[in-house]
């Protein structure tokens, strides 16, 4: 895992991007390096955590022998050994990066669909001066870009950006999606002229021809082409895939351990990463003081059932509030998935002993793991769809809060919103009708997802791998991890299994009530049912009750007149009427004044830099 940067067109000196690079040092502490040929205007800098190849021969930028490529990588490509064979690829190391960017010089950027793996990567052709720049199929690494019609800069990290490219301006026509997705969903970012690359996208540039942004892996819509019929085989299947991705996601030159909650998803994982360890595989799991957000215990029987080696620590409170000011310096844009505290902590504790960590990420999107898809086909039912309003009304009268919280659900304005409403109301944020009455200009969010209602769970689980997963879990697991230099495999979201996924019938995912069917009769083979007989419950912290008390103060220094009156965004008398519902009882309110919160800060801490 390591950080990458790059320019086309660009005069930025040195020092600069020395800079830049150092920025991106957790990323990767055991070497950093940069290459500037300053006549063309090109620039390419690589910050590594050395994972395979300990050597400094596989340090980057990388260049060809004859001088013409150069590649800056981040991300690892798990077949690497099979296509180095495939090939007849002749190294000098044994890293996967050197096996990428010669199968890029035999093969152009058809390569790319061989590849299995994650990855953010760019090639530098010297001759053609152009950039190939690529993502993998999930959106598992992250990517910026900047492009104003004539220059082209890129980054794993929006902060990386800020330094090289000083004087970026807010673009602020994102943040009604903000404020009803709680995160900014791609192609855009908190930037005018910065834009994420897609998953599973190509980005070429060169000076003579522009930038093309093409796809080169899509995700197929569920329903559409084969269907699995016979559960004995998908099952097998299903078993077989996660076994051959774990395998795969255990090569390493270093120690690699799992995340274990004690839930379906890391324990899937754990179990097949044992079955596949050559020593005994280490588990990490944390908890809290407050026991209703302590999962430890249920992490500990799987981990003592598996015979793993376990690693369990204790936060307090006190420990996940003194991090909640480093979101906004973490991320560069406000980003409001407050379980990024817990996936930090974790991440620190497991690199004191480990390098790698696997993590169960992308279960619940593909095995209808959470409550908004029984939502979906409920509200798809044209009788509840058509009297949804009125059913809004009654339960509003009722008062308390989780009978508000489902009538505010229950205001779908229309099919096109459909999926993006039960997205927002699922997670407390804003409405679209919320958002108009809010800003103090006519604005709302821009982000449509609609087709027809037919199987709306497996659409709204759709919408999940298509937005939610790269633009919030996936981007939470990168940036929270490599804060510690800690590289995190999903091997769930190998896009094998996505792929398998997507063409497994609903009964085989939800049934009887019962998410996750098909991945839990796997689990069962494994660990005994009995160990996971409780409720669900996320990676989760009290944010709702901080406010209330702890960081209350967010709200007093965010949220008063006077900071909402300099920004200029939103009116401030349907601020302080949200406020007042929230301090006299309406806590189901407290993610819409979070996500407040985060614009506030982000307009008011100098993040658009002048």
């Amino acid at each position: 895992m390591c950080g990458i940067l790059g320019f086309y067109n660009l005069s930025i000196e040195n020092d600069r991007l020395r800079a830049a690079v150092s920025s991106m040092q957790h990323r990767g502490p055991d070497n950093q390096q940069f290459i500037h040929f300053k006549e063309d205007q090109i620039g390419l800098g690589h910050t590594r955590l050395t994972i395979l190849d300990q050597n400094e021969r596989s340090n980057q930028p990388m260049t060809s022998p004859d001088g013409r490529y150069t590649i800056v990588y981040n991300g690892e490509i798990y077949n690497f050994r099979e296509l180095k064979a495939k090939y007849n690829i002749e190294t000098e190391t044994t890293s996967d990066t050197e096996i990428v960017l010669k199968l890029f010089i035999l093969q152009g950027t058809d390569f790319i669909h061989e590849c299995n793996g994650m990855f953010a990567m760019a090639i530098l052709d010297n001759e053609e001066k152009s950039i190939h720049i690529y993502r993998d199929r999930l959106g598992i690494k992250p990517l910026y870009y900047f492009h104003n019609g004539k220059s082209l800069a890129f980054a794993s990290e929006l902060n990386t950006l800020k330094i090289l490219l000083p004087g970026l301006k807010v673009n602020k026509s994102v943040i009604p999606d903000f404020l009803q997705l709680g995160f900014i969903p791609s192609p855009y970012s908190w930037y005018s002229n910065v834009l994420k690359l897609p998953p599973g996208c190509c980005l070429i540039y060169s000076a003579k021809y522009g930038i093309e942004v093409t796809p080169f892996w899509e995700l197929k819509k569920p329903g559409t082409g084969f269907q699995w019929t016979d559960e004995k085989r998908a099952k097998e299947t299903l078993s077989a895939l996660i076994s051959s991705s774990i395998e795969y996601r255990l090569i390493a030159d270093v120690p690699v351990g799992a995340f274990l909650s004690g839930g379906i998803d890391s324990s899937i994982v754990a179990a097949f990463a044992k079955k596949h360890s050559p020593g005994k595989l280490m588990t990490f799991s944390i908890g809290f003081k407050d026991t209703k957000y302590d999962e430890r215990k249920y992490a500990e029987a799987v981990a003592r059932h598996l015979g793993t080696e376990h690693t369990s620590y204790v936060y307090s409170e006190k420990d996940l509030i003194n991090e909640v000011g480093s979101i906004l310096d973490l991320y560069g844009e406000p980003f409001s998935d407050s379980s990024t505290f817990p996936t930090m902590l974790v991440s620190k504790i497991a690199r004191e002993q480990v390098k790698v960590a696997l993590s169960g990420d992308g279960g619940d999107e593909q095995f209808m793991g959470y409550n908004s898809y029984r939502w979906a086909n409920r509200l798809s039912n044209p009788i509840i769809y058509n009297f949804r309003n009125f059913g809004a009304s009654l339960l509003a009268m009722k008062g308390d809060n989780r009978s508000k919280r489902v009538a505010e659900l229950l205001k779908i304005p229309d099919k096109q919103h459909f999926y993006q409403h039960i997205f927002s109301q699922e997670q407390y944020f804003f409405s679209d009708s919320e958002i108009s009455q809010l800003m103090l200009s006519p604005g709302s969010a821009t982000l449509l997802f609609h087709d027809n209602l037919d199987q709306a769970a497996q659409k709204q689980a759709y919408f999940d791998l298509k937005y939610y997963l790269p633009d919030d879990l996936l981007m939470k697991i990168d940036h929270s991890s490599m804060k510690h230099s800690l590289e995190v495999r999903v091997p769930l979201l190998d896009y094998r299994i996505v792929e398998f996924t997507q063409q497994l019938p609903l009964n085989m995912k939800l049934r009887n009530g019962q998410s996750k069917y098909l991945l839990k009769q796997v689990l069962f083979d494994e660990l005994p049912q009995k160990l996971f007989n409780r409720p669900k419950w996320g990676f989760a912290v009290p944010l709702q009750r901080w406010l209330t008390k702890d960081l209350h103060y967010l709200i007093d220094d965010y949220l008063n007149e006077t900071r909402i009156n300099e920004t200029g965004i939103f009116k401030f008398n349907v601020i302080n009427e949200l406020i007042k519902r929230f301090d006299n009882g309406d806590h189901y309110l407290y993610n819409r004044l979070w996500v407040l919160i985060l614009v506030q800060m982000a307009l008011t801490k100098g993040t658009e830099t002048k």
